[in-house]
């Protein structure tokens, strides 16, 4: 992913999150301000701007989270963790991405 991506679609973190039993969690979940966290480049958990949707077409377990661009703004790791309700107690899963300078060097 690049730093400050204008287009939402380069911005979308596709994920499939399972329960705490090991099902997919359902596509009608309501997710709640709490359940999905964000860190950058090694910073502190925060609350995503964004909540996850579920995948139009897909099924259980299924789920798009877009994230907005200061979201990514900060060069290195990003951290998504999504968990089973907005206490943050019970993981359901993490993802890492790699956020990269939006600079292309050129030689000449």
């Amino acid at each position: 992913m690049k730093q400050n991506e204008p287009v939402e679609a380069l911005r979308t973190l596709s994920a499939t999150v399972y329960d705490t039993n090991g099902d997919l969690l359902p596509a009608a979940t309501t997710w709640l301000a709490g359940m999905v966290k964000i860190s950058k480049g090694g910073g502190a958990f925060a609350n995503s701007a964004n909540l996850p949707t579920s995948v139009s077409g897909g099924g259980d377990g299924d789920f798009d989270l877009i994230l907005t661009v200061s979201e990514v703004d900060t060069i290195g790791n990003l951290r998504i963790r999504f968990y089973d309700d907005a206490s943050g107690t019970n993981l359901l899963a993490e993802y890492v991405d790699q956020v990269t300078s939006s600079t292309v060097a050129t030689s000449s």
